[in-house]
């Protein structure tokens, strides 16, 4: 028994709390709406970082981001190759 309580005491406790949570949660984006101007923050957040990259910075970024998926696209083969050699050595 948790806390020397009874289980049924327990888990009643347990199940007041998680509604309570819920109710809480609910409330506050009834009453504050948190939520309601993400797009306009995420659209300016989007503005900015492009602002910062304008320029000889844009270049460096769209060629990071070449060279990135380059890089995955290595190591997926690479990863693939081992995986079918390794496949391959078991069965002999």
């Amino acid at each position: 028994m948790p806390a020397g309580v009874s289980w049924n005491t327990y888990l009643k406790g347990v199940a007041v709390m998680l509604v309570s949570m819920a109710a809480g949660s609910q409330t506050v984006h009834l009453m504050y709406k948190p939520l309601e101007d993400l797009d306009e923050l995420v659209k300016k957040e989007k503005e900015k970082i492009l602002r910062q990259q304008s320029g000889s910075n844009k270049a460096d970024w769209t060629k990071l981001q070449k060279n990135t998926v380059h890089d995955m696209n290595y190591v997926r083969q690479t990863e693939k190759s081992e995986f079918i050699k390794g496949a391959h050595e078991g069965k002999r």
